[in-house]
């Protein structure tokens, strides 16, 4: 499933409750290979695994992406234009399994002048991948060697948080080291499950059910190194 498909009534209620203060601020990148690519600026044409990437740095508690390109939203229409875009640009490829395999993670940042340091992310987790059931070979093999290295990484981090264990292993992947500051807050999970595979479903249900035994608390200092 896309983002649009299993997420699209979350994603008009928090861009609506966001709008009504006045406009927002919209940010979409998506993580390839462990790369950040930008999918709303000059350059998202460019293919994935090109030279061209953004960059990221860490800045007190924080990862920070550089040169990320920021759009005004004044409304609704506005936001599906962009995302729309964002999605066309997005890795995409077929497998035994997918005509349209999610190769990257995809990420929605909102912000607005109220809160000018604050942000939400609505994240699209491409799904885990069995190589011996999608039959994915080349690029496609070092998609999926990524891809289920992220969600491993973001699932180990859940886990040490839900244990309330004092190191978390941020730094891992950059999956997790851009949702290091976001995990001091509140966190929701849709799961989307597939009926057709059983195996699949029930990896992510475990998945959902680590992330739901997390209890977010106040939190003044991470230690991601």
């Amino acid at each position: 499933y896309t983002i649009v498909e299993s997420s699209e009534a979350v994603i008009k209620h928090v861009i609506n409750g966001e709008l009504r203060a006045g406009p927002i601020r919209i940010e979409i990148f998506e993580i390839y290979n462990e790369q950040i690519y930008d999918l709303l600026s000059d350059d998202s044409g460019i293919a994935p695994g090109a030279p061209f990437t953004l960059k990221i740095h860490q800045r007190n508690e924080e990862f920070i992406i550089d040169d990320l390109s920021i759009h005004l939203c004044h409304n609704q229409d506005e936001f599906s234009k962009l995302l729309d875009r964002a999605i066309r640009a997005r890795a995409v490829a077929e497998t035994k399994l997918n005509h349209a395999s999610s190769r990257s993670h995809l990420d929605i940042r909102i912000s607005n002048d109220r809160k000018p340091n604050r942000y939400v992310n609505v994240i699209d987790l491409a799904g885990s991948e069995r190589v011996k059931k999608s039959g994915v070979t080349g690029t496609g093999l070092t998609e999926a060697i990524n891809i289920n290295k992220s969600l491993s990484c973001l699932s180990l981090v859940l886990y040490k948080l839900e244990k309330k264990q004092a190191h978390i292993p941020f730094r891992d992947s950059t999956l997790t080291k851009i949702l290091m500051n976001s995990m001091k807050s509140q966190i929701f999970v849709i799961a989307c499950i597939n009926c057709d595979n059983f195996e699949e479903t029930i990896k992510t249900l475990d998945f959902a059910d680590v992330a739901r035994c997390v209890e977010i608390r106040e939190i003044t200092s991470f230690e991601p190194q």
